[in-house]
C-alpha cells in the first residue's frame, strides 16, 4: 500500500509540473489533457485516476496555495482578530513566497476562476474577523467589500508590475491607507 501511496504522490508531481510548465508556455484554455500527458509522461487514464478534468487540476492546486494562507491567517486570527499591519503583512509574504504562482494565474487568460477564488477567499477571511464588528450591517458588508477589493487589486497591481515595493513596504503602506477608512478606527 505504502508504494502505491508514494507511486500516487509521484504522479501527482509529474501532473503538476507539466501542468506549470504548460501554463508558462500557454493559456490555460488552451491546454489539453493530451498536452499535460505528454509533458507528464503519462496515460490518459492514469490522469483520469487523479483529476476530473483540467478544471480539476487548476482548482486542486489554487485551493492548495491557498489553504497555506488559510492555515496561517487562522494562527493569527486565534490571537489578533483585528485589522493590523502583522496580518496585511503575513499575506503580502504568502504572495511573495508563492509569486511564480500568482504571476503565473493572473497574466494567463482563462483563468477567471482564479480571480473570483482569490476574492473569496480573502471576502471569507475578512468576515470572520467582522464577526467581532458591533455597527450596522450595511456598514459592515460595506466595510468588508472595500477591503477585499483594495487588497486584491493592490495585491494583483503588485504581482502584475513584478514587484516594484519589498513586500514589507507594501504591506505598510497598504496598512496607512486602510487605516484611513474611518471603521477600521472601531475595530
Amino acid at each position: 500500500m505504502e508504494n502505491l501511496d508514494r507511486r500516487s504522490r509521484k504522479t501527482r508531481i509529474a501532473i503538476n509540473n507539466a501542468f506549470w510548465n504548460l501554463m508558462h508556455k500557454k493559456d490555460f484554455e488552451d491546454i489539453t489533457i493530451r498536452d499535460i500527458t505528454e509533458e507528464a509522461d503519462i496515460h490518459r487514464a492514469t490522469f483520469y485516476l487523479h483529476y476530473e478534468d483540467k478544471y480539476d487540476l487548476l482548482e486542486k492546486n489554487i485551493r492548495e496555495i491557498f489553504y497555506k494562507v488559510i492555515e496561517y491567517d487562522e494562527a493569527l486570527l486565534a490571537t489578533n482578530t483585528s485589522f493590523s499591519y502583522e496580518i496585511l503583512l503575513s499575506f503580502v509574504l504568502h504572495c511573495d513566497e508563492y509569486f511564480d504562482f500568482y504571476s503565473i494565474m493572473l497574466h494567463n487568460r482563462g483563468t477567471l476562476f482564479f480571480e473570483k477564488t482569490f476574492k473569496e477567499i480573502l471576502l471569507e477571511r475578512q468576515k470572520m474577523r467582522y464577526n467581532f464588528f458591533t455597527g450596522n450591517l450595511i456598514e459592515r458588508e460595506l466595510s468588508i467589500q472595500f477591503y477585499t477589493s483594495a487588497v486584491a487589486g493592490s495585491i494583483e497591481w503588485w504581482i502584475k508590475n513584478n514587484r516594484p515595493l519589498t513586500p514589507e513596504n507594501l504591506a505598510h503602506q497598504l496598512y496607512e491607507l486602510l487605516r484611513q477608512y474611518p471603521d477600521w478606527k472601531e475595530l
